[in-house]
């Protein structure tokens, strides 16, 4: 089941991000390639692979920067910077990570 589209707000824009699942850890995922989350959503493997993500912990799926749902201009920065002010924005918002 496609979990509910979120989005935060960052320094270039809003970042949509989904969270699902239960379990004892977090999980960021961040796909690798341009993507949009909710389509992703649609493709029965990737589904499948996000649904037992799902059962291994809480998972917080962003998309990258540029792509998706983001809501305005595409960065230049380094993805794992981009990743970490992600999860800043996510754990400012959430009281988590």
């Amino acid at each position: 089941m496609q979990p509910r589209t979120y989005y935060v707000r960052g320094p270039e824009g809003h970042v949509a991000y989904q969270v699902f699942g239960h379990g004892p850890r977090d999980i960021v995922f961040i796909p690798d390639h341009p993507n949009n989350i909710e389509i992703m959503w649609e493709e029965p493997a990737l589904s499948r692979f996000l649904e037992r993500l799902g059962a291994m912990g809480r998972v917080i799926c962003f998309d990258k920067r540029g792509t998706g749902h983001l809501r305005s201009g595409a960065s230049r920065r380094d993805p794992d910077d981009r990743a970490l002010d992600g999860r800043r924005h996510h754990r400012d918002r959430r009281g988590r990570l």
